[in-house]
C-alpha cells in the first residue's frame, strides 16, 4: 500500500516490521492489556461485594446470603489467577485483597474462610506456574522483568 511501484522496498519493510523486536513486544503488550483488564474487572466485580464495611453496602444483613459471597470470592481468586498469568501483578493484588478481607466487618471464621477461598482460587491457576519457575530456576517469580518493566 505504501510502496506500490517498489515491491522490493515493500517486502523489506514488511520483513522488518515482522521481525523487529519493538513491534513484536508492543503488539504483545496491547494484546495482553485487553485480556488483563477483562479478568481484572471480573476479579473486582466478584471480590468487592464480598468485602463488607459498615459504610460501603447499604443492604440489610438478612438480605445477604453468605454462600453466594463465598462462591464469588473463589471466582475472584480464579480470575485474579488468570489475570496474574497475563500480567504479573497478582501477587501484589492478593496481598492487598487479603488485607481488605481481614479488615472487613465479618466474623473471624468468615474472614479466614474467604481468605482460604481467595488464595485457593488464585493458587489453583497461578500455583503450577510458580512451582515450575521454582523447579527450573530456583526462585519464586512470574517473569524475568518484574521491576522496572512493571513500573513503566
Amino acid at each position: 500500500m505504501l510502496f506500490p511501484a517498489e515491491r522490493r522496498i515493500a517486502k523489506l519493510a514488511a520483513l522488518v516490521s515482522v521481525l523487529h523486536l519493538g513491534f513484536v513486544l508492543y503488539a504483545g503488550m496491547l494484546a495482553t492489556e485487553t485480556f488483563f483488564v477483562l479478568f481484572f474487572l471480573l476479579f473486582l466485580i466478584c471480590f468487592l461485594p464480598a468485602v463488607t464495611f459498615r459504610w460501603w453496602w447499604r443492604l440489610s444483613e438478612p438480605a445477604r446470603k453468605e454462600h453466594v459471597f463465598k462462591e464469588h470470592v473463589f471466582i475472584a481468586g480464579l480470575s485474579l489467577g488468570v489475570a496474574s498469568m497475563i500480567r504479573p501483578v497478582g501477587h501484589y493484588l492478593i496481598v492487598i485483597a487479603c488485607v481488605l478481607l481481614l479488615s472487613s466487618t465479618r466474623s473471624m471464621r468468615g474472614k479466614i474462610t474467604r481468605l482460604l477461598l481467595l488464595g485457593g482460587g488464585w493458587l489453583l491457576v497461578a500455583g503450577p506456574w510458580l512451582v515450575r519457575n521454582v523447579m527450573v530456576c530456583g526462585a519464586l517469580f512470574f517473569h524475568t522483568l518484574p521491576g522496572l518493566h512493571f513500573l513503566q
